[in-house]
């Protein structure tokens, strides 16, 4: 999806997105995004583990304008091949707070001190794939997004 103003908010993000992952999580790319801005100004993404357990939790994850870079945030639930997950991530600046969603449950937040902005980025918004050619192997349904 081409780079626009609406895809680039910066005090808070919802990201949301219904996936089936269909090739086992630990044979794909560490860090094969699902919804990713730019490199990686937001993104949800697989992560985790190495070997045999690579991949198997969902990732949100957003770039904070203050130096520091990315922030993360794992979910709970573990990833199973053939099985649909509605998978979402939050940012809010004004209270710090990212977290991640799996099947509509808050599984984890994270608290990012100092109540930093979103950085932003000229980058397209991709679904599928990320920067360094790592491909999701599955189905994306829909992709929802939304901020301020």
């Amino acid at each position: 999806v081409e780079d626009s103003p609406s895809l680039d908010p910066t005090t808070s993000i919802y990201v949301e997105t219904r996936v089936k992952v269909i090739q086992a999580p630990n044979t794909m790319e560490s860090g094969a995004a699902l919804v990713a801005k730019g490199s990686d100004y937001y993104r949800i993404a697989l992560s985790g583990g190495s070997g045999a357990s690579m991949n198997q939790y969902f990732q949100f994850s957003v770039r904070i304008a203050d130096g520091v870079g990315l922030r993360s945030v794992n979910s709970v639930t573990t990833i199973q091949s053939g099985e649909w997950y509605t998978v979402a991530g939050s940012y809010d600046a004004a209270t710090g707070q990212l977290s991640i969603y799996v099947n509509g449950v808050k599984e984890r937040t994270v608290v990012v001190s100092g109540h930093h902005a979103l950085s932003i980025t000229n980058g397209q918004l991709t679904m599928g794939y990320s920067t360094g050619n790592k491909y999701f192997v599955g189905y994306i349904d829909w992709v929802k997004l939304s901020g301020s």
